[in-house]
């Protein structure tokens, strides 16, 4: 394949924005970093498939220029959050798009570059006035399902995504109005008209049952109970959620990733193929290591292996 340089960056973020607005429409795209860690000179360049050159540079066009603040697959949420930053005299930009690897619609809001300095101390969770911290996860679902439940009650949310040094999502926080803080909480301990399924005593063991049952159209939420973590799933799921979590197989893990992007990839390919596969996120939350993990089942290892192209 003959790849083409089709823009150049002072800095990673702006680059792995674009790869990744790139990637979601459809065009491959890498980046390489000549930058020299220790002296802070070199390029970060940004190459896609020659022949996808034109269609890579109408995207950029449409984006160059804006940084991404903010991005969730629900839309009150985000435009809570454009509301808050334009109460704070910035303009912002807010945009629809579908992500066309998952069919999912995804709301962004971005400000322009020149104004990047304004916004910086408002991307903090400690500076968002009016609104207190309900919930903290990693995964956009779970963020989601409470967003829901508690829209449900008519409390309004807001949702921020912090982002690592090297552009790696670290967290999502979900927020509630000051006045509505006690209720939301409230709502989200009670988890009314959810029911537990299973507890594990590790994350990544109940984020492997997660991706089970959401690939299955099963909703499910993870609550940290003490030191374990109980699976939730609506009243009216619970039979069938039980049912796939008892009879599912031995996990075995198959490969580690350091994109979440290139996790979905093959998982989306395995579950084409009729294998069910589960991403679990490694990544240490105080020192930010690790990656996303890709398990099968044990008696799928081979036929896994085969379709990714990695038999062993």
């Amino acid at each position: 394949m003959d790849w083409v340089k089709i823009k150049t960056f002072d800095n990673l973020y702006q680059a792995e924005f674009l790869k990744d607005i790139l990637l979601e429409q459809g065009v491959n795209a890498v980046i390489v970093n000549n930058r020299d860690s220790m002296l802070l000179i070199g390029d970060i360049e940004l190459y896609v498939p020659k022949d996808m050159e034109d269609q890579a540079n109408a995207i950029i066009e449409e984006y160059y220029g804006l940084t991404m603040i903010d991005s969730f697959i629900m839309e009150k949420p985000v435009r809570n959050y454009q509301d808050f930053i334009e109460s704070k005299g910035i303009e912002t930009i807010f945009k629809e798009r579908e992500d066309l690897r998952f069919g999912l619609k995804t709301f962004e809001l971005f400000v322009r570059n020149e104004d990047i300095d304004k916004v910086r101390p408002y991307l903090d969770p400690d500076n968002i006035q009016g609104w207190r911290t309900v919930a903290i996860c990693h995964r956009e679902q779970q963020i989601r399902y409470r967003c829901i439940l508690l829209e449900e009650k008519e409390i309004d949310t807001m949702v921020l995504k912090i982002k690592d040094m090297n552009y790696k999502l670290q967290d999502i926080y979900l927020f509630a109005r000051d006045k509505d803080f006690l209720l939301a909480k409230e709502v989200l301990n009670k988890l009314e008209g959810w029911q537990p399924v299973a507890e594990f005593d590790q994350i990544h063991k109940s984020e492997i049952r997660e991706e089970l049952l959401t690939n299955k159209g099963i909703p499910v939420i993870i609550k940290q109970e003490g030191g374990n973590f109980k699976l939730y799933v609506p009243e009216r799921e619970k039979d069938m959620a039980l049912e796939l979590i008892l009879s599912h197989k031995k996990w075995m893990k198959l490969r580690t990733y350091n994109s979440l992007v290139e996790a979905q990839s093959d998982q989306n390919k395995l579950l084409e193929n009729g294998i069910n596969a589960s991403i679990v996120t490694m990544k240490d939350s105080m020192f930010l290591i690790g990656g996303y993990d890709l398990y099968v089942s044990d008696d799928d290892v081979q036929d896994a292996l085969k379709i990714l192209g990695t038999e062993e």
